[in-house]
């Protein structure tokens, strides 16, 4: 498993989609519920009754579902190149890759926030490469998410996602971004303490435009990588 950083060429580009997470049920709960929480706010600045106060209840829930996911899924992207596949965080400024020139473990992210970093297999260490839809195969990759309580990295699974690009990896070629190690015993808040993870060696990331990633992995051609 590599981790130097091997951004391809924006001339070898064939395909690019970046926020691919965000399709439009996922962008509705993070724009709906504020507008009803702000709405159900002045309803209450107007007729200060407390008996009102339950207006506040749903919307403050879908707001903070609806903002966070948003905000969670928003910079996983895929790029597909002539040299290989990128998902995760392909968008941002110089292909970050969870690097840490100063060697602290605790600047690196968390496991969690692996959507923002990028994971890059060159061509040669893609196994087989596919294009899934429906429900069925949906609830499967949300399984593989994690195994007892180990997060699966280059598994950037999304809220309401209805197909995506699936690559079985050969991880002794493939650059993988470095993530703040567990630490059990630093944090007793145990949501912002780092999870437990390994790398699985099937990466997944949502997809809004199927047909044409399809189309892009068509144009690549065969060259040894199996396309599903």
């Amino acid at each position: 498993m590599r981790t130097e950083p091997a951004p391809p060429t924006q001339s070898t580009v064939l395909y690019a989609e970046d926020h691919c997470a965000l399709r439009w049920p996922l962008i509705f709960h993070a724009t709906f519920w504020p507008i009803l929480l702000v709405a159900a706010i002045v309803v209450l600045i107007v007729d200060p009754d407390p008996n009102l106060s339950y207006l506040l209840t749903v919307p403050l829930a879908g707001a903070g579902y609806g903002i966070i996911a948003a905000a969670v899924n928003r910079a996983t992207g895929i790029r597909v190149t002539h040299a290989g596949v990128s998902v995760g965080g392909v968008h941002r400024e110089h292909h970050r890759r969870g690097r840490n020139p100063d060697g602290d473990a605790q600047s690196l992210p968390p496991a969690s926030a692996q959507r923002t970093q990028v994971f890059y297999c060159p061509w040669p260490a893609v196994r087989r490469i596919e294009v899934v839809t429906g429900r069925a195969r949906m609830r499967e990759l949300a399984r593989s998410r994690s195994d007892r309580g180990i997060l699966a990295l280059g598994t950037l699974w999304a809220p309401f996602m209805r197909a995506a690009l699936v690559i079985q990896v050969d991880l002794s070629q493939a650059t993988v971004p470095d993530f703040r190690p567990p630490d059990a015993r630093r944090y007793w808040f145990k949501p912002s303490r780092p999870d437990p993870y390994t790398v699985s060696p099937t990466w997944y990331a949502p997809t809004r435009h199927p047909a044409e990633l399809r189309a892009a992995l068509s144009q690549r051609g065969n060259d040894g990588a199996r396309f599903g």
